[in-house]
């Protein structure tokens, strides 16, 4: 994602990234936004950085290592190969989720894991009409969805239709 997407998607979790919470980035790809999430909970709760292609992986976690190596070794920052589409349970519930990918729907497996009272960022939308919402989870359960920016981001989907250009 461009700069100025992290910086909004940053900016409407900020209240939510609160020392000791635990959070998920889905797609965390180069782990700029890992540890910038990490960063504003004064390194003081979890983010769990999820990738599902290895290279991407690998990039981030190297990437991160470069100055933040520390937050790896304490498991300030806790990456895991996998599916971001089914969230990433053993850690669940999360203050806070931002999914670095596009949906025409959010993903059951991931509001199942947005804690009561969180906050989930993430684009939704058809590839050319995509936009940035804001979802709010109330202590009931209750979803609110805000919506924001326009943008084009790639699809939520699997490695191998990423790899094959897939949508």
């Amino acid at each position: 994602s461009a700069p100025d997407l992290h910086s909004y998607c940053l900016e409407a979790l900020k209240d939510h990234l609160t020392e000791g919470s635990t959070v998920l980035d889905v797609g965390f790809g180069s782990g700029y936004l890992t540890a910038a999430m990490s960063k504003m909970m004064n390194d003081k709760g979890t983010v769990i950085g999820i990738e599902h292609i290895k290279e991407l992986y690998d990039f981030g976690l190297n990437n991160i290592c470069k100055h933040h190596k520390n937050l790896i070794d304490s498991q300030k920052i806790v990456l895991v190969l996998g599916d971001g589409r089914l969230g990433y349970k053993n850690r669940a519930p999360y203050r806070c989720i931002h999914i670095g990918a596009a949906s025409r729907q959010v993903p059951k497996d991931i509001i199942e894991q947005l804690d009561y009272g969180g906050r989930l960022v993430m684009p939704l939308g058809e590839p050319n009409d995509q936009y940035i919402y804001i979802i709010d989870k109330d202590m009931n359960g209750k979803l609110t969805y805000k919506k924001g920016l326009s943008v084009c981001y790639v699809s939520l989907t699997s490695a191998k239709n990423q790899l094959n250009n897939i949508e």
